[in-house]
């Protein structure tokens, strides 16, 4: 799970918070909260998701207990990979 981890922190830094302190993007971050998404980063985070990680996100997925952190998006996105 590091790795999805690591790869949606990624992709966060380099689409929404160019330029600002990447130190404060922590797992548990409250993403929606502070902003840093909103509704139409939420589909492209779901696009960038199904994309690199060959998964589908089901619409009735698409909560905002499931994009509210780095966290809870890697554990949506981890959920979906076969095992290991």
């Amino acid at each position: 799970m590091k790795n999805v981890e690591t790869a949606v922190r990624q992709f966060i830094l380099e689409k929404y918070i160019l330029g600002q302190d990447a130190a404060q993007l922590t797992p548990e971050l409250p993403l929606l909260e502070t902003g840093v998404l909103d509704s139409i980063s939420i589909f492209e985070m779901v696009t960038f998701a199904e994309t690199r990680f060959d998964v589908v996100i089901e619409d009735t997925e698409i909560l905002p207990e499931n994009f509210n952190s780095i966290a809870s998006i890697a554990a949506l996105i981890s959920r979906k990979l076969p095992a290991a």
